[in-house]
C-alpha cells in the first residue's frame, strides 16, 4: 500500500486551497500549512507589499525560497495560485506527498472573486486583472504537477475535506496510478 506522508493543494486563487486545506488537515489529524503565510513569515511583507515592492520578480522568488525550504510530515500543505511557475519547487512539492489540483472552473471563480483590478494576480510575466487569461495560461500546469485533479465547485468546505480525504485513501489503498519514473498519469486520474 503506497501511503503519502504530506498533501499538497494547487489550484487557482479563489479555489479553495486554504479553506479545504485547513477542514482536511483537521479531519485527517494532520497539521496545516499555509505557502502564503510562509513567505510573510519568512520575509517580514505581504504578498501585496512583495508585489508592490519589488514586483512579480520579488514576489516569485520569496514564493519559489518558501516551498523549497519546506521540509515537514503530516502536513496538508496549501500552495499560492503561482505555485506552479516554480519548476524546482513543485518538484520538491511532488517528493514531499501527493498533489491535489483543486479543480474549479472558470465560471465559479469570477463569481467567488469578483473584481481583480485591485487585487492583481501574476501572470508568468506580468501582472493582470483578467481572470481568464491566467486560468488558461496556468491549467495546463496545474494538470501537469497534479497527481490527482479534484472537482470541488458543487460542494461546501467539510464536504469537500470529507470526499477528497476518502479519494486520497483510495489511491493510498489501490496505489497512485502514475509512473514514479515518468511521473506520467495513467487513465485512472
Amino acid at each position: 500500500m503506497q501511503t503519502f506522508d504530506n498533501i499538497i493543494l494547487i489550484g487557482m486563487p479563489g479555489a479553495g486551497k486554504s479553506s479545504i486545506g485547513h477542514a482536511l488537515a483537521k479531519l485527517r489529524g494532520m497539521q496545516f500549512v499555509d505557502t502564503d503565510i510562509l513567505i510573510r513569515k519568512q520575509t517580514g511583507k505581504t504578498l501585496a507589499e512583495l508585489l508592490k515592492d519589488g514586483g512579480v520578480t520579488e514576489l516569485w522568488d520569496a514564493e519559489s525560497n518558501a516551498i523549497e525550504s519546506l521540509s515537514c510530515h503530516n502536513c496538508v500543505i496549501s500552495t499560492g495560485g503561482s505555485a506552479i511557475y516554480h519548476k524546482k519547487a513543485m518538484e520538491h512539492l511532488r517528493q514531499m506527498g501527493l498533489v491535489v489540483m483543486i479543480d474549479v472552473p472558470l465560471p465559479t471563480l469570477k463569481k467567488r472573486l469578483g473584481d481583480l483590478s485591485e487585487r492583481g494576480v501574476a501572470l508568468k510575466n506580468c501582472l493582470t486583472s483578467d481572470l481568464a487569461a491566467v486560468y488558461h495560461e496556468r491549467l495546463p500546469l496545474y494538470r501537469h504537477y497534479a497527481h490527482v485533479r479534484f472537482a470541488t465547485h458543487t460542494m461546501g468546505v467539510k464536504r469537500c475535506a470529507a470526499v477528497l480525504s476518502h479519494t486520497i485513501d483510495n489511491k493510498q489503498k489501490h496505489g497512485l496510478a502514475r509512473t514514479q519514473s515518468s511521473g506520467k498519469r495513467s487513465a485512472l486520474d
